[in-house]
Formats: structure tokens, sequence, C-alpha cells
């Protein structure tokens, strides 16, 4: 649960992008695209975890960043809209991609064509995820230096030391189950909401 609560913190930090709002968008569109599918909604965490380490093997190679950009500049790059399928590209090069969606099929025996119509939704999922740790101002991101320790999420998938501190499947379910006790709850639409948490 370990990621579960470095999100929690991030969703009552205001200097930090993360937000509910956000939390549901991403959970959603795994949901959605594992629908669309065909895949069992038990296999999603699965596959989740899977792809999270192999993701998370491949950031740990370069921990410094890619060509000279720090780690977390790519991480911002890829998934603000405007530049996302280039940056994800430089991120995630696509031999590395072809590696993670043979590993997928050998270790959750999902078809290769499955996989092949989630890889492209699943992998900016789970960045976005990563970033919601990013400070919601523009750092300057042009040093390692500067940019390192700035994201609580980032930081603890890549130095967590137990693996169900950095199983991104662990960290799926926890946020379904959050989601839904929050919809539970949720106030009739009549209702008037007060928001007390500055943002």
């Amino acid at each position: 649960m370990g990621l579960f609560f470095e999100v929690l913190e991030v969703l009552n930090h205001r200097d930090l992008r993360g937000n509910v709002g956000q939390l549901e968008t991403v959970i959603l569109a795994i949901e959605r695209i594992g629908k669309e599918q065909g895949i069992a909604p038990d296999m999603m965490p699965k596959l989740v975890s899977v792809l999270g380490g192999l993701l998370r093997s491949h950031l740990l190679q370069h921990p410094n960043g890619l060509e000279g950009t720090p780690l977390e500049t790519l991480l911002d790059q890829s998934v603000d809209s405007t530049g996302r399928a280039a940056a994800l590209q430089r991120l995630l090069p696509e031999p590395i991609q072809s590696q993670m969606l043979q590993a997928l099929v050998e270790q959750t025996g999902v078809p290769i064509g499955r996989l092949q119509a989630l890889l492209p939704v699943l992998l900016p999922a789970l960045l976005g995820l990563l970033a919601m740790g990013l400070p919601t101002t523009n750092p300057k991101m042009n040093s390692k230096t500067e940019t390192a320790g700035q994201n609580p999420i980032l930081k603890a998938f890549l130095e967590g030391d137990r693996p169900e501190a950095v199983d991104l499947g662990v960290l799926f379910q926890a946020s379904v189950r959050f989601l839904a006790m929050g919809r539970a709850i949720a106030p009739p639409a009549s209702t008037p909401i007060i928001n007390l948490r500055p943002r």
C-alpha cells in the first residue's frame, strides 16, 4: 500500500498536481480499455502489476534521464497533451515497448492482439499516476539535481524496497476501492458541496 499512501498525501498537497479528478480519470481509462478488450476484471490488476514492474525496471536503468533530459522532465512531457507522443517515444522507445509487450504475453497469457490495443492506453495511464506527484508550478528541469525528490510518487516507486510497496497493480486496486467509497458517500446532486481545501 506504500504507493497508495503517497497518492493520498499528494491529494492533500496543494503544491503537487494530483487531485481526485485526475486519479479517477486514470483509473476509469484503465477500466474502460479492459472492458473494451474483454479483459476479466480480476486480470486487470495483474496486467497493471506486470506492466508496472517492467516500467520500473526500465526507469531504474535510467535514473538520471535519457539523452541528457532528466527523468521527471520526460515524465512531465509524456502526460502533456501537446507533446505526449514524442515524449513517450523518448521515454519508452519502440524496441522497449515491444519487449514489454512480449513479456506481458508470457507473464499474463493475454493474447498479443488484445495487449497491442491495451498498451497505448495503459502506458500513458501508468505514467499519469506517477506524474501526479509533480509540482503544480513549472519547476526548473534543466538540471538533474534541481528535480531530485520533487515527485514523491516517482521517488517511492523507484526507491521502494518491498515488492508490494512498488506494485502499481496494488495501487490500482486501492484506488478503485477509494474512488468507489467516495462515490458511495457523495451527497445528492441537490446538496451544496463546500470545499474547504484550497487548490
